[in-house]
This record gives structure tokens, sequence and C-alpha cells, in this order.
């Protein structure tokens, strides 16, 4: 086991002795490393190049191509750079404090462990992405920008008091198969692109969790609302919304349905919720109440918006719209 440290030069590829200190190839049991030296390097890998071994990047700035089913694993700290899948390619990054932007097509997979403090994926095509938590006091912030009729496979786990946050930015026909569990804790989750396949959201209960949801929701998505959910297009969203206890001290869990200006009531039965203009269903809601005192259905606001909100002191709970038939 031998300890190789990246120099390039030579032909950048991974598996090149030349391009390591000392002179050989990566073998299974080495350690791996580049070492920021004002100098950005490039390396481009394929296969299984680096043999197993983890790559430990130190406040290094890189270029990595990674090609024909590489498979490569990265840590360290304080390291930036471009990353650049395709080919069935799959890296996974424990970086901390760093900053990535990840160019992702050819059924790729990329797993970020949450130790970046910001990334940006674009993904063409169809690719993998799973975009974890952090885990080392510093904020999640990921902007994922997703090519015409490109589908993003994944979760993501949005945190960061103040400034942690997850931005889809959707092109047409762009989707988002959310397959598993994503979850937005102190911080915002803006979600521009079709929701599919079947999946869930937990929004935790913070002064700050919040999600928007900009396109249409599949009804096999599911979403735990202990903040606050903003649902832009109520005609496509087709997800159950469980709206969860409010907590002491913290703003009272909230459904906003966007642009139902006209509504004048509702009802509520067996977890269905019907808004009304007149005699007109305007829009229905599968929602589950695990509220201790209710909820509100409040009138539309000057923007169109209805909105739901857990009553936190039913003694002084808001009038709200009423009940259907009894206009």
């Amino acid at each position: 086991m031998t300890t190789l440290t990246w120099t390039g030069g030579g032909n950048n590829r991974a598996s090149n002795p030349d391009d390591w200190s000392p002179n050989q190839a990566p073998a299974p049991g080495d350690t791996l490393l580049m070492q920021g030296q004002g100098t950005p390097y490039a390396i481009d890998i394929r296969g299984d190049d680096l043999a197993g071994n983890p790559l430990t990047l130190l406040f290094a700035e890189v270029t990595a191509n990674l090609s024909h089913r590489a498979v490569a694993s990265l840590n360290g700290t304080g390291a930036s750079g471009t990353f650049n899948l395709s080919h069935r390619s799959t890296l996974t990054s424990e970086v901390s404090q760093g900053e990535g932007v990840y160019n992702l097509s050819g059924r790729s997979t990329l797993n970020l462990g949450g130790a970046e403090s910001a990334s940006t994926i674009n993904i063409s095509g169809r690719a993998t992405a799973i975009l974890g938590a952090n885990q080392s006091g510093y904020r999640s912030s990921y902007t994922v920008n997703l090519d015409q009729y490109a589908k993003w496979s994944g979760t993501f786990d949005a945190f960061g008091a103040i400034s942690g946050q997850v931005v889809v930015n959707g092109a047409e026909g762009s989707r988002f198969d959310n397959n598993g569990a994503s979850s937005v804790d102190y911080a915002r989750a803006t979600i521009g692109a079709d929701v599919v396949g079947a999946g869930s959201f937990n929004i935790v209960s913070s002064p700050s969790s919040r999600i928007e949801f900009m396109k249409s929701v599949g009804r096999n998505q599911s979403i735990s609302d202990g903040g606050f959910v903003q649902v832009d297009r109520p005609d496509l969203f087709r997800a159950t919304v469980t709206l969860d206890a409010a907590q002491s001290g913290l703003p009272a869990p909230e459904i906003d349905l966007m642009n139902l200006a006209a509504a004048d009531s509702y009802t509520f039965k067996n977890d269905m919720l019907k808004i009304f203009s007149g005699d007109q269903v305007i829009d229905k809601l599968h929602l589950h109440d695990s509220t201790q005192h209710g909820f509100v259905v409040e009138a539309p606001t000057a923007g169109g918006a209805v909105k739901i909100v857990a009553i936190t002191d039913p003694t002084h709970a808001p009038a709200g719209l009423p009940l259907h038939g009894m206009v």
C-alpha cells in the first residue's frame, strides 16, 4: 500500500503512472491525494482506474471527467471543481466546505453526502442524483438544472438555517422522479419541474421550513407538512398532504393553494377537501388532518391564495370560509 499524490502533466489519465508521485498507477489499498498548490488539476477517470480507492481532495481545484462506467469516491475539504459524468459513471462525494458543478448525462449517478456548502447539478437525458443533508454544520445549497425532457431520479435533503435551499429549474418536459424520501429542514425548496414517481416529502417543523411546487405533482407522492407548502398549480396537484400538529412556539403548519380567487366555501370528508365557487368544485385536495385542533380554510387573499392553516388556539380560531351549503 502506497500513498500516491496526483501531479498531472502526463495525459491526465488516472491509470497513467506518469501522473502520480511516486510514479505508479493506483492499486487496491493505496492512499490517493490531490493537494491544492495554486494550479488547477484535470483528471480523466474510466472504469476502475482508481482501483476502488477514495481520492482525497485538499483545497484543490479540479476538473474531473468520468466515463466508461467510471466509479470514483471523493473526500477531503475545501475543494472546488467541475465534474463531468457520462456513460453510466458513478461519483460519490463527501468533500466538506467545497463547491462543485456536476454535469450528468448518460444515465450516470451522483451521490453527494451533504458535506459540501454549495453545489450545482446540471442534468441532460436521464441521471440519478442523491443530494444528502449536511452533516458538518454547514448549510446545504443545491441548484438543479434540468434540460428539456431530462429526468432526474433521486431525492434531496435541504438543511440549513436562513440560507439552506434546493432550487430545481426545469426546462420543458423535464421531470423529477422523487423515488424516495426527500426532506426540508430549516431550509427552502423550490421545485420547478413536474414531480413524478412514488415518494415523499417531509417538511420539518421549524421557523423556516418551506417548499413550493411550481408545476404538477403526481398522485403517488405524499407530503408531511410541519411547515409551509405552496402549490402553484392546484389543478395539477394530485399528491396527498398530511397537515401536521402545530408545535409550541413555531408557526402553524400551512398549505397555500394559489390561483383560487373565486373560492367561497368548502367541504372536508373522508380525507378529501373540496373548494367551491358557488355550486362548482374548483379544486380538490387529498388532505389528512393530523392537527390537534383542526384547521381553518381561509378566504382567498388579494393574490388569490387559499390558505389552509392548522389551528393553534381553539378558543380564538379564525372564522375562515364557511362550509358549503351554509353560505
